[in-house]
């Protein structure tokens, strides 16, 4: 091949690689990609299960005037009896004479306090061991 006709191909080349590259730029400018989209991520809460914070139910009663209240709770409450008398008293499940609960508090002074707590319901007798005449019932609902 003649070296022209070298040279008129090389040139033919360079100009067919021109033309491509001016059309693809031109089809890039034409149609133009679409921009990315950011789309922000939700805030992410740790997801808590708040734990319950109960706490256990207690029941003040007063040994007052040689009386023994009857009273309601509910199961899991605790009872604490204060004797309020001058003289001493007890706490005591089951009819007088008959102790056959599930408590059992020792001769109470003035000012002095037992505690029980009921984990099961029912009706519960109670008396003084002191003074058998003294009785009251807890109701555990």
């Amino acid at each position: 091949m003649p070296a022209r006709a070298i040279r008129t191909v090389s040139i033919l080349r360079w100009l067919a690689t021109g033309a491509a590259l001016v059309l693809l730029t031109a089809c890039n400018l034409a149609t133009p990609s679409p921009a990315p989209t950011v789309t922000p991520a939700a805030p992410t809460l740790a997801a808590s299960t708040p734990t319950p914070t109960t706490k256990p139910a207690i029941q003040r009663v007063d040994i007052a005037d040689n009386k023994l209240p009857s009273i309601a709770v509910s199961q899991g409450t605790t009872v604490v009896w204060t004797n309020r008398d001058q003289a001493p008293h007890t706490t005591t499940a089951g009819t007088p004479g008959i102790t056959n609960g599930p408590w059992d508090s020792p001769v109470l002074d003035s000012g002095k306090e037992f505690s029980f707590t009921f984990s099961q319901p029912g009706e519960f007798a109670y008396w003084c061991r002191v003074h058998p005449g003294m009785t009251g019932k807890i109701t555990v609902r």
